[in-house]
C-alpha cells in the first residue's frame, strides 16, 4: 500500500487507495470496436444507434462548477494558468457524411440541419446527427488502429 486517503463529499465518505507493484495483465481482445458520440440531444449515442439519456451530472456539480468559474475569473487573461489544453478529438464527426452507411464523406456545416438531424447536402443521406457522429468516430478509430498495427 502506497497511500490511503479519506474524502468526504456531502454525506458520503470515500476511501482512496494507491498501491505499488500491482500486477496488471492485458485484457483479452474482443474482436470488435464501437464509436461513441457525446451529444446535445442524448447524453451519448453509439455506432449501433443505441442512445443513453442524460444522467444529470451537471445539476449535481453546479456548485463546484460555479466556484471553479469564479476562481478562473480572478486569474489574469492570457496566462499559462488560464489557457486550456486542447484535446486531440475527431474533427467534425457530426458534420461528416458517414461512408460506413453509404454516405459520401462530404464535410459541411450545413449537413447538421438541427441539433438532432443530419442531412448531407451532397448526397442527400438523412440520419440522426449523434448516430452519424458515433459512426464516424468508430470509422476513424478503425483507421487509426489499422494504421498503427
Amino acid at each position: 500500500m502506497k497511500t490511503v486517503g479519506v474524502k468526504r463529499e456531502g454525506r458520503r465518505w470515500y476511501v482512496i487507495l494507491a498501491c505499488d507493484d500491482v500486477p496488471a495483465g492485458p485484457l483479452p481482445p474482443t474482436g470488435s470496436q464501437m464509436g461513441v458520440d457525446l451529444g446535445t440531444v442524448h447524453f451519448l449515442t453509439d455506432s449501433d444507434g443505441h442512445e443513453m439519456a442524460n444522467p444529470g451530472f451537471l445539476g449535481e456539480a453546479a456548485g463546484g462548477l460555479a466556484a471553479a468559474q469564479r476562481h478562473l475569473a480572478m486569474l489574469p487573461k492570457r496566462t499559462r494558468h488560464r489557457t486550456e489544453k486542447r484535446r486531440a478529438a475527431a474533427r467534425n464527426p457530426t458534420r461528416t457524411c458517414p461512408p460506413v452507411i453509404g454516405g459520401c464523406g462530404h464535410v459541411a456545416k450545413e449537413n447538421r440541419v438541427t441539433r438532432a438531424e443530419f442531412a448531407c447536402v451532397n448526397c442527400g443521406l438523412v440520419a440522426h446527427a449523434e448516430h452519424v457522429g458515433a459512426l464516424n468516430v468508430e470509422h476513424r478509430t478503425g483507421l487509426v488502429l489499422r494504421d498503427g498495427a
